[in-house]
């Protein structure tokens, strides 16, 4: 089996083993914008993202998850990962969150360890997550990346 079957193999144990016991959270994927190094649109990308995630853990500490959406080159990605989310209550049931998110991406022009910051603001259980993704140098992107989506917990 390949270093690539293996890492899934056990990220799918590792889902299994959490979701029994844990929260339940879905993500939901729709879009990107992609920016240059003079912080200025880059053409040629898709931006319109589609793509679902599942996560599993106890508030406000770790989690993991799986992911897949369509990718900036109009391919299927996909990650597994474990992660840290903490949260701030605000009061009248809104809060702010934040979150690092480490594991395996393939996709997006990037095959291998991903380190994922997000930060967020929710109502009760609906999330608006935010991330940014500085400039890679993968044989295929140079720019930055700032996704958005939304995370339902169950």
């Amino acid at each position: 089996m390949s270093h690539k079957k293996n890492l899934i193999a056990a990220a799918a144990l590792a889902l299994a083993a959490t979701a029994a016991q844990a929260e339940t959270n879905i993500l939901l994927f729709g879009t990107s914008h992609h920016v240059n190094s003079h912080m200025g649109h880059a053409k040629g990308y898709n931006e319109v993202n589609p793509g679902l995630g599942l996560e599993w853990g106890k508030e406000p500490w770790w989690y993991v998850g799986a992911l897949t959406y369509r990718d900036s080159y109009y391919k299927q990605a996909y990650a597994a990962y474990g992660g840290v989310r903490g949260k701030v209550d605000l009061g009248y049931d809104f809060h702010l969150e934040g979150g690092l998110r480490l594991g395996y991406l393939n996709g997006s022009g990037w095959h291998g360890a991903m380190v994922m910051p997000t930060i967020g603001v929710g109502y009760k259980n609906v999330a608006m997550e935010l991330t940014f993704l500085p400039p890679v140098n993968s044989g295929k992107a140079q720019d930055g990346v700032i996704a958005l989506w939304l995370r339902f917990t169950l």
